[in-house]
């Protein structure tokens, strides 16, 4: 199953990560695959933002998940969580 971020077009974007509440089924009946948690690197590019782009917002403090500054791109997001990126 993939997750298709919702994007918001002020003047921020926002990125709710979906409720994985079923993990996907494999093909081999019994057996049970978790998805891989993403990252705010591949959120961001989800919604539009360039690599280069998003360290520049990371750099300035103005990318957030879940509130908290991002020090790190490689940063897993979990369920639920909101990634936001100011004034972009």
């Amino acid at each position: 199953m993939q997750l298709t971020p919702k994007v918001s077009r002020e003047t921020h974007r926002s990125v709710r990560v979906a409720s994985r509440s079923q993990p996907e089924r494999s093909r081999h009946p019994g057996a049970v695959t978790e998805q891989p948690i993403r990252t705010v690197r591949e959120f961001v590019r989800a919604a539009g933002l360039s690599e280069e782009r998003a360290e520049r917002h990371r750099a300035a403090g103005a990318l957030m998940l879940d509130g908290e500054p991002v020090t790190d791109l490689d940063t897993p997001v979990p369920d639920g969580s909101k990634v936001h990126v100011a004034g972009s």
